[in-house]
């Protein structure tokens, strides 16, 4: 996409060139990345500044993922920044620890607590029918609680 009248620095800040007076644009965090709010024929689009710096700096490539060589999702500096895979994206995270599974994951309903109660309370026989109903989640998380699919860091 282009936002004709704004200007991006290798170092992740964001001008506007829209009034008279360049100004520079307020980020804001939000999903754990900073944007800034952008217009175009008076629609406001709000964008990640990691992907706005890799697009000016490394070409625009749709089929990719920017990822953040450091680990810092607040450091957007275009030498910081390269074009990869889903996979190597995900590879970067687990070696920065930055991925977010189990507990950590903000979507969970479990924690690590509850997962080793449910394989417990399991071993000593409670149907995987009560504990679904116990912790009030799906049949599926349960089941792949148990199987060992999901929660793999905590032991059984």
């Amino acid at each position: 996409e282009d936002f004709p009248g704004y200007q991006v620095s290798s170092f992740g800040s964001v001008k506007s060139f829209k009034q008279r007076q360049p100004k520079l644009l307020a980020l804001s965090k939000g999903n754990h990345y900073l944007q800034c709010s952008l217009s175009n024929d008076g629609v406001i689009v709000t964008k990640c500044v990691h992907q706005l710096v890799a697009a000016a700096f490394h070409g625009h490539q749709p089929n990719l993922v920017v990822r953040h060589l450091d680990g810092d999702c607040l450091n957007n500096s275009a030498t910081n920044l390269r074009y990869g895979t889903h996979k190597e994206n995900m590879d970067d995270q687990a070696r920065h620890g930055t991925l977010a599974f189990g507990e950590r994951c903000g979507s969970s309903k479990l924690t690590d607590t509850k997962v080793r109660l449910i394989r417990k309370l399991r071993k000593h026989g409670i149907s995987a029918k009560d504990l679904i109903k116990a912790f009030g989640v799906a049949k599926c998380t349960i089941y792949r609680v148990l199987s060992g699919k999901t929660w793999k860091h905590i032991p059984n």
